[in-house]
């Protein structure tokens, strides 16, 4: 009943948010749209046809049946285009990943996230798999409630504007470069490299009905059109062979370029539609690999409306010094430097933090602040959903620094330095008229954030501002394909969070105690949040960026370096270790990588360490009216 609600308000929204801008608005002269509705119904209709027949296998052999679901497959990829666009949920019905989801979305950050039961062929085929042929049959027909989506008024009003093409081709395109080549949504490696070319030739035909709807006005150039026929002419000849295909060619020749011209359509169109699809996506990236492709958090907090570059320079200014500055703990011993020091990419050269005693350790290790801001969700559990919401809890928890809000103000406000920069700055915040924590929060965030704004070396060879590397090459397409990291780490930013950049995704490992441990680690991760069965050992995928500075690794701290994770993910996680997990989401088989790969797995891992510039620590802290205040030193932190 709550899912059928929940569509029925996602459609409404939709509707809604899809409404055009007035300054731009495409007229019904630029797009005959006759012509593509036709099409599009057509499609639909065989589609869902074509699932009428793969239900009806089921009285036959269960090979066959697995033929007709891999036949399937093919359909429902070649419209792929616009089924993941128009509405998620109802692709949900059609190939969930997961027979039951928790994934947080955008939405969720103002509700709690619910139970979603999954449907469609890639839960068919695993039930299939598994002999259980009534479970197969449950996934099939699920998917038919679909229809009835994709077929209505809506659906149709929304593709009557054809800024709903390129906004579809956008996400159609980060699709290609984060999850048609992994095997994310798929469980048959073999058919991952037929689907895609099925894909690629049959978006061409969606391309040639478009363009002959738009004219000439919103049509695809033949400089887009040259270059995805170079494409689907480069994945005919990587022939079906999964672990060989070439994804560092594919999407830096060929779909990050694509991406661009897209790009280029929606700026010199004026497109201008936010909706529930495109909440994060920046339309001014012009490359997958800006650092600005998506907005996940709010780095100024709230100096968000400010804009004046000399004054987020001030702020800054001040976030640097309370970031650095033990005045907002209980005992002015404590900063966020404590747990976070630049030395080690803003985390620590440590398992685990001490605690506000000095004697015992955090629960978890201190994750990184670089690209933090690339997250929708905080924590390793996913507690905050925003990062000046996280740094708030953490000056006031009890054993992390034991702050306490009243206190704080009293003795940041002691500092004439500090009194004058938020005095000037609170000017800006009308909803915040007198010094809050929330001033502090928002300058330390704005400060840190500032760390998360360099490319990588990979970046820039994707983007040829720097010569391929070999072994870099030969790393990542390992990563893409037989080491199967990119089924949860993904293109571009290399977290979990996954096209169109909405939701942020938790994974259970079956991480032991110690690499020679077979006990399964306490820590119940996001099931302390969300206490559900699925979620318990649940944690967020963390970005893999600055990996080189920010070891030991893990939410429990307990790998030292890069070459006990790439073990423990070869044997198979928990499972394949011999622990219990019986919620595991990572594949429990081993990878079977050589001692080669592993070495140029770790090469494009290193890659993926970004130029961060040396930090300037302050010289002095402010000086206080409170004499004992002055004897605080950033030197002599715990």
């Amino acid at each position: 009943m709550k899912y059928k609600l929940f569509t029925a308000v996602f459609i409404l929204i939709t509707l809604l948010l899809f409404s055009f801008e007035k300054d731009k608005a495409p007229t019904i002269t630029t797009f005959q749209h006759a012509t593509y509705l036709k099409y599009y119904d057509s499609s639909i209709n065989q589609l869902f046809q074509q699932i009428d027949v793969c239900i009806s296998a089921k009285n036959t052999t269960e090979k066959k049946w697995m033929e007709q679901i891999t036949h399937t497959r093919i359909s429902l990829k070649k419209l792929d285009f616009w089924l993941r666009y128009l509405d998620p949920n109802a692709y949900r019905l059609l190939n969930a990943p997961l027979p039951v989801e928790y994934e947080t979305e955008v939405f969720e950050k103002y509700e709690k996230p619910y139970r979603r039961e999954g449907s469609g062929l890639t839960l068919a085929a695993l039930a299939l798999e598994e002999g259980d042929t009534i479970q197969t049959l449950t996934m099939l027909t699920r998917m038919k409630a679909a229809k009835t989506s994709y077929l209505s008024d809506s659906m149709h009003n929304i593709l009557q504007n054809p800024a709903h093409f390129f906004f579809a081709n956008r996400l159609y395109l980060l699709n290609l470069a984060s999850i048609y080549t992994t095997g994310f949504d798929g469980p048959d490696p073999k058919n991952v490299l037929p689907e895609l070319l099925a894909m690629l030739t049959y978006t061409k035909q969606i391309y040639e009905v478009y363009n002959h709807s738009a004219k000439q006005d919103y049509s695809l150039h033949q400089a887009y059109l040259e270059v995805y026929d170079s494409l689907i002419q480069f994945v005919k000849k990587q022939g079906e062979n999964f672990t060989t295909f070439d994804h560092y060619t594919f999407i830096k020749d060929y779909v990050n370029p694509l991406f661009s011209l897209n790009q280029t359509y929606i700026q010199n169109n004026g497109f201008r539609i936010k909706s529930v699809i495109d909440y994060s996506l920046n339309s001014n990236a012009i490359s997958l690999f800006q650092k600005n492709i998506y907005e996940a958090q709010n780095d100024r907090g709230i100096f968000r409306k400010i804009s004046d570059q000399a004054v987020l320079d001030e702020l800054k200014e001040l976030g640097r010094m309370l970031f650095y500055d033990p005045i907002l703990s209980e005992n002015n011993q404590r900063s966020c430097a404590s747990c976070h020091n630049p030395t080690y990419g803003f985390a620590q050269n440590k398992a685990k933090p001490l605690a506000y005693d000095g004697k015992t350790e955090l629960p978890r290790n201190a994750p990184t602040l670089l690209n933090a801001n690339d997250q929708h969700l905080i924590m390793y559990d996913g507690k905050h959903i925003s990062l000046q919401q996280q740094a708030g809890a953490v000056i006031l928890h009890p054993d992390e620094m034991h702050g306490n809000t009243e206190d704080i103000l009293k003795k940041v406000t002691s500092c004439k330095d500090y009194k004058t920069r938020l005095k000037k700055l609170i000017k800006l915040t009308p909803a915040y008229p007198t010094i809050s924590l929330e001033h502090i929060q928002s300058a330390m965030v704005y400060y840190y954030t500032s760390f998360s704004n360099f490319q990588a070396p990979f970046d820039e060879m994707m983007e040829s501002k720097l010569p391929k590397d070999k072994f870099v090459a030969e790393g990542f397409n390992l990563f893409m394909g037989k080491a199967k990291c990119a089924t949860c780490h993904f293109v571009p930013k290399f977290n979990g969070v996954k096209p169109p950049f909405v939701s942020s995704e938790f994974e259970v490992l079956g991480l032991p105690t110690s690499p020679e441990s077979k006990q399964l680690d306490t820590d119940l991760g996001r099931a302390v949040i969300l206490d559900v069965p699925e979620m318990r050992h649940a944690f967020r995928t963390s970005s893999l960026r600055n990996l080189a500075l920010t070891a030991p690794y893990m939410h429990n701290g307990s790998y030292e370096n890069l070459n006990q994770v790439i073990d423990f993910y070869d044997k198979g996680g928990g499972l394949g270790l011999g622990i219990q997990v019986t919620n595991q989401t990572l594949p429990s088989e081993p990878l079977e990588l050589t001692t080669i790969e592993k070495e140029r797995l770790v090469a494009f891992l290193k890659s993926l360490n970004e130029p961060i510039p040396s930090v300037k620590l302050p010289t002095s802290l402010p000086r206080s009216t409170k004499r004992q205040l002055n004897k605080r030193d950033i030197h002599n932190i715990y």
